[in-house]
């Protein structure tokens, strides 16, 4: 996990503007959080396919970026949020733990299973107390944290790891029949 200098009031989201992936929320979050976090920005990178949001004073769609913009964006930003109705496995998510900026996901997202529940949340309202938490913290509180995840997501989305896990699942299955 590598640690840029984190924007101490931006947050991002990365993905195409669906209602499935909770984009409809993000004004109302940006919004909230707004109110709390003085000049409080949410970047939105992706391509609008369901949804188009309008730049606020609180939000920012950027559409498609260049990966290296992409990669900055994400890796200054302190907070990634993806507010999921559903989404089995958010893999922007475990990248955006790897570039060092730590995610608030509902509960409506597979990679949940590998967050610390303090980042997992549980209906709007707490999606946006938890993403005012971490926009709170300090820089050895944030350093601590991300470093925390990525260790332990870090051996769960490996490719060799991955291939061994699936490899094991796929025998177990056949030998136990």
């Amino acid at each position: 996990v590598s640690v840029n200098v984190k924007d101490e009031r931006k947050a991002v989201f990365v993905g195409g503007l669906w209602k499935f992936k909770g984009v409809h929320l993000l004004p109302k979050i940006a919004e909230a959080v707004n109110k709390k976090i003085d000049k409080f920005k949410l970047l939105v990178i992706g391509k609008p396919y369901e949804l188009t949001l309008k730049e606020t004073e609180c939000i920012k769609p950027l559409g498609f970026i260049s990966k290296e913009a992409l990669i900055k964006e994400v890796s200054s930003a302190k907070a990634y949020l993806h507010p999921a109705i559903y989404e089995s496995f958010g893999v922007s998510i475990a990248e955006a733990i790897m570039l060092g900026t730590i995610p608030i996901v509902s509960n409506r997202t597979g990679i949940k299973e590998f967050l610390p529940k303090e980042l997992v949340a549980n209906s709007l309202n707490e999606f946006i107390e938890k993403t005012i938490q971490v926009m709170r913290l300090s820089k050895e509180e944030y350093y601590d944290l991300i470093t925390k995840i990525g260790e332990r997501l870090e051996p769960k989305v490996k490719r060799e790891t991955s291939i061994n896990e699936f490899k094991r699942v796929i025998e177990a299955f056949i030998f136990d029949k």
